[in-house]
């Protein structure tokens, strides 16, 4: 008995040193947020099919933000039961995608899996109040797990969800410069200066890519195919779905349409886990428009417009961006922290390749 009581100890003991004392929720937080751009950031680099001159110089501009003060905010301290495995995920996943692998199919349920408790753990913790942590920190909209609540054995938050308040176009933009702030934090400034080089590297076929790119942690399966670099607007997903959508015969049609909705309320809460009840019955409303207008369209109708009912269907708003706006998406995506590594990694296949190994 003792023996087995001392080896659950040792146990214990092993599992703290692994990965040393838990980690403040603002900087697992922080690691969350840099695993979905840094992911996006490898998809996007290997969508462009860079020259070695390109990759040199622009691992030459990561670097420069990175020494700004943009470091990868990757620890080994421990984290939320969930986010750790979030985290063993994300890791394998980018191990594979520096490496210019294909995910496997058999992966990328393992992905959405994570991709999911990611989620459903920040929009549990969303408090939408600014008194809910200092300037500069994640607590302002993310409350962080109560040690002494359990909910079904696992940690409840200090404050229910809210919501942003008023979800207004302006609080928005708040998030998203909050975000902004959050991964590039003193380097910003740096980010910003240089964007208009980073932009002028790459060719305009490469720069049109770039401005059609969005986060995404699986890249398409025709890389090969410009515009699939990223999320172009007619995915090989969206598009399957609703060719699926169009050939469900008309009997089986109302149980169909409410297991689509449901798929793709779920893809929704994912993208947008602070969306309120109210935005989410819009979105479903409006998903389900867009299923029975590609059900009604003739061949040669949903051929002329399947690229405007995929962007549709997606939900991603489409806004005419300044120069100045696009030139910083480029730096935003090309050089986030630790993308030098990423060019390191673009570098090492180009002379393999040259040296036709």
């Amino acid at each position: 008995m003792r023996r087995g009581i001392l080896a659950a100890v040792l146990g214990v003991a092993v599992s703290v040193s692994a990965f040393g004392a838990e980690m403040s929720w603002d900087d697992q937080l922080r690691e969350m947020g840099y695993w979905i751009v840094h992911l996006s950031t490898i998809n996007a680099v290997n969508g462009l099919n860079l020259s070695r001159e390109q990759a040199v110089k622009l691992q030459a501009l990561a670097k420069q933000v990175e020494s700004a003060g943009a470091k990868a905010p990757l620890q080994k301290g421990a984290m939320h039961p969930d986010f750790m495995e979030v985290r063993k995920t994300y890791a394998e996943l980018r191990s594979l995608l520096l490496r210019g692998e294909d995910v496997p199919a058999s992966f990328e349920p393992q992905v959405a899996k994570a991709r999911k408790l990611e989620t459903d753990l920040l929009a549990a913790s969303l408090a939408g109040s600014p008194a809910a942590g200092p300037s500069g920190s994640c607590q302002r909209c993310h409350a962080a797990p109560s040690k002494a609540a359990k909910a079904g054995g696992r940690e409840s938050f200090r404050v229910p969800l809210m919501g942003m308040q008023a979800n207004s176009a302006a609080a928005k933009q708040s998030a998203d410069y909050a975000h902004v702030e959050g991964l590039y934090g003193k380097a910003l400034p740096t980010l910003k200066r240089v964007s208009s080089q980073t932009q002028a590297l790459l060719t305009d076929g490469q720069r049109e890519i770039v401005n059609k790119f969005a986060c995404c942690l699986i890249p398409p399966k025709g890389l090969s195919d410009p515009v699939r670099a990223g999320q172009a607007a007619v995915s090989e997903g969206v598009l399957d779905l609703l060719k699926k959508v169009r050939a469900c015969p008309a009997s089986y049609w109302p149980t169909a349409k409410e297991g689509v909705l449901q798929l793709l309320a779920r893809g929704h809460q994912m993208k947008h886990p602070g969306a309120t009840e109210a935005e989410r019955k819009e979105r479903r409303d409006q998903v389900a428009a867009v299923l029975e207008k590609a059900r009604a369209a003739s061949d040669v109708e949903f051929e002329m417009n399947k690229e405007a009912l995929c962007t549709e269907l997606k939900g991603d708003p489409v806004r005419k961006a300044s120069d100045e706006q696009l030139a910083f998406k480029t730096a935003y995506f090309l050089l986030s922290p630790g993308s030098a590594d990423i060019y390191a990694a673009v570098l090492r296949r180009l002379a393999t390749q040259k040296a036709g190994l």
